[in-house]
């Protein structure tokens, strides 16, 4: 009976403390609510006060005849004058007077304000309060408004001329931050004063309900202690719970469960050391000798120029890689029991595997026009074809017009990003590709990405610089079965052993990692045609990070440094790009002492970098003499196949026109032109290079 008594003691502890949070709370919400309705009409009735009392200093009959002509009279000055007196008040921000116009507008008249005064008969913004004091009635409001000068809640004082009609209102701005304040001020002080209350109660409640109740809870928490250390593997600890009741059962019962436990661990831990030992000893002796195979291998890739040395070498690169998994997926089988045996190889199959899918069509939606260049590279060997967009918005016209069997978007994109883009195509259950599968690819590879772009409804993504292979197979895994044709590279075949030219070899020593570069776009073409772009677009990117960073436009300025990153990595450029990484995370961090220190290091090393690739591109600066001058036969016919390919979207056959017409001079009253044409092409601006032949008809 004593036991049963003490147990109702714990529950009565616990009901009299929930009892007395429940009515301390209670009580705390219901004065809170009061206060704040208190504080909120003390406040405004405060600002009133103030606008009554520059109202009330004010010539009625001189502020209603003042005009704009009138800013340098003296009754313009005495107005001024008896405005400013409360201009310096610590609570106001702004003092100005306000008329209303015959067509309702209410427009500026005097503005003492010593920076950035308003304009006389600029119009200002039309509030209720402002409203009722228009009518006779001083008001103040009840809603934060916003104009150039900031964000405020204002008090508006109607001024009578002699007549007792509204000569004028005179209005006093108060910052948000300040009206906001004066009620947390006040609340929070009521909230701290009732938590002193509440915390003195609790206390004297517990200490008394300790009192009756010290005999049970001492041996549980004891029992606590110990179990928690039970739990976390350590069995060290000993109960001591000297009693007969049911506490004392549940100590010894866990005492003997601790004794046995640990005897099964100190066996298991054991045996547990000789495998790890085993394992560890079997990792090194196995991957050694491969490693060293292939190291050695890898040098004669490099050094060899027989193309059937090339070809043995990539044979004993692939299956050494090969056994290096098998060897990783067998060891981690011994340590885990997860079984991963033939992942490897399957990898190895797949890239001897290919596909063309011609009858595919794919949408790709990227900021950047050299994103988009290099994922038509990416995709060229697979036929399917791309149509490009520059905006979230371009990509949602392009998707009500035409049905894509996918659609690719970049996530961080400016005004509307690949997520929003998304989301406004799904919630178009009405557009032809409202269930288009969609890949999202993103140059951040943050924990728990796949998630995040799963439940913005996204089908799968990719991280940048995108894996060709990848690529390939996310694609195959969306594009329907029939249009997919596959076929196998052949063992051996010189598939991605193209020669690398001389010039390229030479930005090895220049901080580019030219290997990654090339695997990045596809092919050394492609790599080259990339890093022209690259190089040409030099003082539109950083003219446009400068804007952005003497503009204060953070927002913008992550977007902007965040596709440069992108960039820098697509091309090798990976320390640069690591640079640009750093002011991306200081923009979303808010760091802007860091983006200040480092913005203007930053933009050197870029242009430092395109100096770098300045020698690669110095043919297509050259003025053209020794090639012959197009007529106007070939520059026409040239115009019309640059039309054709803007209209039908083909960036392939506008790369493959301009190629062409490389071979010739272009006269000098049509180079300007063509050098647009040019340049619109690049950034897959097709809507211009019709708008460009348009105008020069």
């Amino acid at each position: 009976m004593k036991n049963k008594q003490k147990s109702l003691a714990s529950r009565i502890e616990i009901v009299v403390l929930l009892a007395v949070l429940l009515a301390s709370g209670l009580v705390c919400v219901v004065s809170v609510v009061q206060a704040e309705n208190a504080i909120r009409t003390s406040t405004r009735q405060r600002m009133l006060d103030i606008a009554n009392c520059a109202s009330g200093s004010v010539n009625g009959d001189v502020l209603k005849k003042l005009t704009k002509e009138d800013q340098d009279t003296a009754e313009y000055k005495r107005v001024y004058d008896s405005l400013a007196i409360f201009r310096d008040n610590i609570e106001t921000e702004y003092i100005y007077g306000i008329r209303k116009e015959d067509d309702g507008r209410f427009t500026f008249t005097v503005d003492p304000a010593l920076n950035d005064p308003a304009e006389f008969g600029a119009e200002v913004v039309k509030t209720d309060a402002l409203i009722r004091a228009s009518n006779g009635i001083a008001s103040a409001d009840e809603k934060p408004y916003t104009d150039e000068w900031g964000t405020f809640y204002s008090a508006y004082s109607p001024v009578f001329d002699s007549a007792g009609n509204v000569a004028g209102i005179i209005a006093v701005d108060f910052s948000k931050k300040w009206y906001e304040g004066q009620q947390a001020e006040q609340i929070g002080k009521t909230i701290i004063l009732y938590l002193v209350i509440l915390v003195f109660t609790l206390m004297v409640v517990g200490f008394i309900c300790f009192l009756q109740i010290n005999s049970i809870v001492e041996p549980m928490v004891q029992i606590t202690k110990i179990a928690k250390r039970y739990q976390k593997g350590d069995y060290s600890g000993t109960l001591e719970v000297e009693r007969d009741d049911e506490l004392g059962v549940l100590s010894r019962t866990l005492q003997s469960m601790a004794t046995s436990l640990t005897e099964q661990i100190m066996i298991a831990e054991a045996a547990d050391r000789a495998k790890g030992d085993f394992l560890a000893s079997m990792s090194h002796e196995i991957r050694t000798p491969i490693n060293a195979m292939l190291g050695n291998n890898e040098m004669i890739f490099r050094e060899s120029e027989e193309a059937d040395i090339r070809r043995y070498s990539e044979n004993v690169k692939a299956a050494g890689a090969q056994l290096l998994g098998l060897v990783d997926e067998i060891l981690a089988y011994s340590k885990n029991g997860e079984k991963q045996t033939g992942s490897k190889p399957q990898k190895a199959e797949r890239k001897r595997e290919r596909f063309t899918a011609s009858d595919a069509r794919i949408l790709a939606v990227d900021d950047n026009s050299m994103n988009l260049q290099v994922f038509l590279n990416l995709v060229k060997r697979t036929g399917i074809i791309v149509d490009t967009a520059l905006s979230g918005d371009e990509g949602l016209a392009l998707a009500k017009e035409t049905k894509y069997d996918v659609i690719v978007l970049d996530h961080m994109m400016p005004e509307k990003d690949g997520i929003e883009t998304l989301a406004q195509l799904r919630a178009d259950k009405a557009c032809i590709n409202a269930s288009t599968p969609a890949i999202c690819l993103t140059a951040n590879a943050v924990p728990g990405a796949r998630k995040i772009y799963m439940d913005a409804g996204f089908d799968d993504y990719l991280t940048k610089p995108v894996d060709t292979d990848e690529l390939e197979v996310m694609l195959r895994k969306f594009i329907p079965d029939e249009k997919i044709e596959v076929y196998e590279v052949p063992e051996g075949s010189e598939e991605g052993m193209e020669k690398i030219p001389e010039e390229l070899e030479r930005l090895r020593t220049r901080s580019v990692d030219i290997d990654a570069g090339i695997k990045n776009n596809g092919s050394v073409d492609s790599y080259l045609s990339l890093l022209g772009m690259f190089y040409r677009s030099v003082d539109d990117n950083t003219g446009e990070l400068n804007r952005l960073y003497s503009e204060n436009d953070i927002k913008n300025y992550i977007i902007k440094v965040h596709g440069l990153k992108s960039l820098l990595r697509i091309i090798g450029a990976t320390g640069l790009g690591e640079e640009a990484q750093a002011l991306e995370d200081a923009g979303k961090n808010d760091d802007q002492n860091y983006i200040r220190a480092n913005h203007d290091r930053f933009i050197d090393a870029f242009r430092r970098l395109c100096d770098d690739l300045s020698y690669l591109f110095t043919e297509e600066e050259d003025d053209g003499a020794d090639r012959p001058e197009a007529d106007t036969e070939l520059i026409n016919r040239a115009y019309d196949q640059i039309r054709k390919a803007a209209d039908d979207m083909d960036c392939d056959r506008l790369e493959t026109v301009f190629e062409e017409m490389k071979a010739y001079r272009i006269p000098e009253d049509e180079a300007e032109l063509f050098g647009k044409l040019r340049a619109a092409s690049e950034r897959f601006e097709y809507a211009t290079i019709i708008e460009l032949l348009d105008g020069a008809k």
